[in-house]
């Protein structure tokens, strides 16, 4: 066995220095396309005015996030719900899903980028398409709040993809099984 896991402080930090380039990445296309269309001084007076019904929403797509990571894990699993369990990480309020049994890096990495895709890059996709600044705000939130899948999908690039693997019990990683 072997352990693959980040420190949860070197994973905020991580998830801050990826902040640039995410919002160069889709800020500036998003910018570039739309600036002459959209009053974004007024978008964000919006969005501040509308402070209680984000937050609610926030909570519900960390909610939706982590349901997302679970829902890959039955299907690639077929219908294991059992050993699924959800929780948070109180000392960084960091919610997670958490699956016991080993599975294939393939379903691993399957499982931990879904989330980001679904809530994150989907949501900025149709904003690029459509100019819709709330929802590309939101997207831009939601593929920051998958940096940790991110990141987990980074210390565990160089693995074979039939290589098993389980979710580390407390820490934020991995556990790599090796045949000996």
């Amino acid at each position: 066995m072997r352990k693959l896991t980040i420190d949860s402080n070197k994973a905020n930090l991580m998830g801050i220095i990826w902040l640039i380039p995410i919002v160069i990445l889709f800020g500036l296309p998003f910018y570039f396309l739309w600036h002459e269309t959209i009053d974004f001084h007024t978008e964000i007076i919006m969005l501040k005015a509308n402070i209680f019904t984000i937050l609610f929403v926030l909570l519900v797509f960390i909610v939706v996030h982590e349901l997302l990571h679970a829902l890959a894990y039955l299907i690639l699993t077929k219908g294991d719900y059992k050993n699924i369990s959800f929780g948070i990480i109180w000392r960084n309020m960091t919610p997670y899903c958490h699956y016991s049994k080993p599975v294939s890096i393939l379903q691993y990495r399957i499982a931990v980028v879904l989330p980001g895709i679904i809530t994150g890059v989907i949501p900025l996709i149709y904003a690029m398409i459509t100019g819709n600044f709330s929802v590309f705000a939101f997207g831009i939130i939601f593929l920051l709040g998958a940096i940790g899948d991110f990141i987990i999908l980074w210390i565990i690039r160089k693995e074979k993809a039939e290589t098993m693997i389980k979710d580390h019990p407390d820490e934020i990683g991995c556990i790599i099984l090796e045949d000996d």
